[in-house]
């Protein structure tokens, strides 16, 4: 378990959940399951910090970042967008520009890892391959940027990765997966259990 608890408070009965820098790194760490012995994490999180994302993290020199439940869902997609080869900066004007029609898919992604919709009528996010092809170039990272990950139905990919319903994609992120495999990580990493993730959860908007 990592130095420091989380901040935990109470706002008109929705529980409001807060992390430190070295909790959040401490959390991707654990659902990648890798040991980062070179230290890629913590660089690629240095990386976005100095792009202030997430925003609402970083509030300014010498003051700790705090990230909350959406800050942290943010992450988590910045890091299976990395892994696929897309710069930070892309990154971070991708989830800036369009973090608000994404939000309500991670949060259909929880409610189906709980049972509370079904599993395979899930949305997932599929990233089409020519959002990869300027990720070289140097970007302003507040110039919004046209989002690439389309919502798809889960059942529907199936029958589209054997190019029956269009030329193929590069990258699925699964919500539903995502979520799950932060509520196996979450109390390794923190002093909460996953009941007090899904209790954040639902008033998660």
């Amino acid at each position: 378990m990592l130095k420091g608890l989380p901040l935990t408070t109470v706002m008109e009965g929705v529980r409001v959940l807060g992390f430190s820098f070295g909790e959040v790194e401490g959390i991707v760490r654990a659902m990648h399951d890798v040991a980062d012995e070179a230290g890629a994490i913590g660089s690629r999180f240095r990386y976005f910090q100095r792009l202030r994302f997430p925003e609402g993290a970083n509030t300014g020199r010498g003051v700790p970042a705090t990230y909350g439940l959406d800050q942290l869902m943010q992450v988590l997609v910045a890091f299976e967008l990395s892994e696929a080869g897309m710069s930070p900066t892309r990154i971070v004007r991708t989830l800036r520009t369009n973090w608000a029609r994404l939000r309500p898919v991670m949060r259909q992604g929880w409610a189906a890892g709980r049972g509370m919709a079904e599993w395979r009528e899930r949305e997932v996010l599929v990233l089409e391959p020519a959002a990869l092809t300027d990720a070289s170039r140097a970007e302003d990272a507040y110039v919004s940027v046209e989002n690439p990950l389309v919502p798809m139905p889960a059942f529907a990919l199936n029958g589209w990765a054997q190019g029956r319903d269009g030329p193929p994609r590069l990258l699925v992120i699964d919500p539903g997966r995502l979520v799950s495999e932060l509520r196996r990580a979450f109390p390794i990493v923190t002093a909460l259990t996953a009941e007090d993730l899904d209790e954040a959860f639902e008033s998660y908007r």
